[in-house]
């Protein structure tokens, strides 16, 4: 028996109720408000953080936006936030990991950024 593709129903000020297909890496929709327009909604992934020293560098998550008015955000993408820390480092130090309530394996940078 096939299953039928996840969706969920959020409010929207401008559209009422908008049932959209959930892609099984987004985390839910907890934060959502009501008087958001449909063009914000937007599909959220696990964040994932890259730390060195035990200091947080950057969080990555995936994220799509799939009534945007731009095409090119209604793709899949990966939104990338960078934490105040400002220093050289050496990269073979660098390890992601995701937060502790999530449900991924850690695994080791092995290549400085570009």
């Amino acid at each position: 028996m096939k299953e039928e593709p996840r969706t969920v129903v959020l409010a929207t000020l401008d559209h009422g109720d908008v049932i959209l297909p959930e892609p099984a890496w987004c985390v839910g929709h907890a934060d959502h408000r009501p008087d958001s327009y449909r063009v914000d909604l937007c599909h959220t992934g696990s964040e994932h953080q890259l730390t060195h020293d035990g200091e947080l560098l950057w969080t990555a998550s995936l994220g799509q936006a799939p009534c945007a008015s731009r095409p090119q955000g209604r793709t899949l993408g990966v939104y990338v936030a960078q934490d105040g820390y400002a220093r050289t480092l050496d990269p073979s130090a660098c390890t992601t990991s995701p937060r502790p309530s999530m449900r991924t394996q850690t695994t080791s940078a092995n290549s400085p950024p570009s």
